[in-house]
């Protein structure tokens, strides 16, 4: 099977994916939730696959843990790039970071974890690419070293995307460069499970437009199942399933958390 490329992931991303990523979700519950699971993280090996603008994987950094970020995004690099930059104490050799495609750079060595928060696997838009990632998490970790999964729920996901509807919605954001943002937006339903979302967006200094853009990302949605069925493939066993980084059960409208651990 061809491996379907993500168009537009490498490239600048819309605002609202950057928002998201930066602001909305910046308390970090992961960073409990994964020291839990790891007994600890001074000294752990951590690998964080599409680390977004580094909310997590700096966090980890500063518990402790010896942490690698990649992400194939030159706008999420940045943004991670001014994180780091403005941290009080610096992290010394604690975060090593890599821009690159996760089904192409090599990954570390030995880890005690890798890491795929924020839905990460709806990047990778055909059952090539997953099992690529897949492989390359089972060579990366440690025997008995552990895979976390982040899933989105994909019923919520639809009806807040309006993928049956196929609508323009709009959105007006302030960035903190000072800018105001216009953003327009319509989510499709393309073969395969994939959701395709057309954007378009202004950017406004003082009444005045400076620049325009306009970008399509695609997004998958897999379920647990498959999810599972192909890590098995690799040597992976399922440890627990939780609807949350609270640990609540799984329950209708949540996102799905799988734990996995790498037989020995």
């Amino acid at each position: 099977m061809d491996r379907i490329e993500n168009i537009g992931y490498g490239e600048d991303l819309p605002y609202d994916v950057i928002r998201l990523t930066e602001f909305l979700r910046d308390g970090v519950p992961e960073v409990g939730f994964i020291e839990s699971t790891l007994g600890g993280l001074s000294g752990r090996r951590c690998l964080e696959l599409c680390s977004g603008t580094g909310r997590l994987a700096v966090r980890l950094a500063e518990g402790g843990g010896d942490v690698w970020a990649i992400d194939g995004s030159r706008t999420m690099m940045r943004f991670m790039r001014k994180r780091i930059d403005a941290l009080k104490s610096p992290l010394g050799d604690r975060l090593h970071v890599t821009r690159g495609d996760i089904c192409l750079v090599p990954y570390p060595p030995q880890m005690d974890i890798v890491i795929l928060a924020d839905g990460a696997l709806g990047y990778l838009l055909d059952a090539c690419s997953m099992e690529s990632v897949l492989r390359k998490c089972s060579h990366s970790l440690k025997r008995e070293g552990v895979l976390l999964a982040h899933l989105f729920n994909p019923q919520v996901r639809r009806r807040r995307d309006r993928a049956d509807q196929g609508v323009w919605t709009c959105s007006v954001y302030g960035d903190n460069s000072g800018l105001a943002v216009v953003q327009r937006r319509r989510t499709t339903a393309e073969a395969g499970g994939i959701l395709k979302t057309e954007y378009w967006e202004t950017f406004i200094a003082d009444g005045v437009t400076v620049r325009e853009t306009s970008r399509v990302m695609r997004y998958r949605l897999p379920k647990s199942e498959e999810v599972l069925e192909r890590a098995q493939h690799f040597g992976f066993r399922l440890t627990a399933t939780y609807g949350g980084f609270d640990m609540s059960p799984v329950g209708e409208g949540l996102d799905t958390i799988l734990v996995m651990k790498r037989d020995p």
